[in-house]
């Protein structure tokens, strides 16, 4: 089981790990402590929204000393956040990840403060209280590689891990591969090789071979016991 601190004994350890690194200054923690007091919220996020923070010294102490002080954060966002509660495409324009929900708030890792009324739209969006936790930006970069596939086209989605992936058909989101002969020529590479993969499997081929030719191209199908079929282009 994990072990939670109170949120007094996490701004006593983060302000005055921040002093003795340099990152803050005295009169700089007390405004931040000030506010956590009449509003809640994370020291770390209140700092930076504060201005009292530079932000490229924030995250290189974030980077070094994230798994001490939030090695369940660290965890999830690691292993599992709550994706599902928010697009690909807000949570990779804004550079945040859904952390985790608990006790009807919403972890959410931020690495900016600048934009105020962000956090209000994310409740209204999520229908949770929002927790916005300042996290070292290649940590949330990860995190969005990971569980937010980049789609570079229509079915067409990169991974951080190397384990692309390539959506040969799918009729709910409008992919379907046409025949290679109604393609047109200043068509994306991706309808290419979508026709061409589904010709393939139509033909019953276990291997496709593209051939460049001078003023076409030469397609090759050829099945498990070696025999061919050709296809020009």
């Amino acid at each position: 089981m994990i072990e939670r601190r109170s949120s007094a004994d996490d701004r006593r350890l983060l302000g005055e790990m921040l002093l003795e690194a340099g990152i803050v200054t005295r009169r700089g923690l007390a405004a931040g402590i000030e506010e956590q007091r009449l509003r809640g919220g994370r020291l770390g996020y209140l700092l930076l929204r504060l201005g009292q923070v530079t932000p490229a010294a924030l995250y290189l102490f974030l980077q070094e000393h994230f798994t001490a002080l939030s090695p369940d954060l660290l965890e999830v966002l690691r292993s599992g956040p709550a994706v599902d509660l928010m697009p690909a495409r807000l949570a990779r324009f804004y550079n945040m990840v859904p952390i985790r929900v608990e006790d009807g708030a919403l972890a959410l890792a931020v690495a900016t403060a600048d934009s105020p009324r962000l956090i209000p739209a994310i409740e209204e969006l999520t229908g949770f209280k929002v927790d916005p936790i300042v996290c070292p930006p290649s940590l949330i970069a990860e995190a969005l590689e990971r569980f937010y596939p980049y789609e570079v086209e229509p079915g067409v989605l990169c991974r951080a891990s190397g384990d692309n992936l390539f959506i040969l058909s799918d009729r709910r989101r409008g992919i379907r591969p046409l025949r290679p002969e109604v393609v047109r020529s200043e068509a994306p590479a991706a309808d290419w090789l979508r026709a061409l993969g589904a010709e393939a499997i139509h033909r019953g081929a276990r291997t496709l071979i593209v051939e460049p030719q001078r003023g076409a191209v030469r397609v090759l199908f050829r099945g498990a016991r070696g025999e061919e079929s050709g296809l020009a282009l």
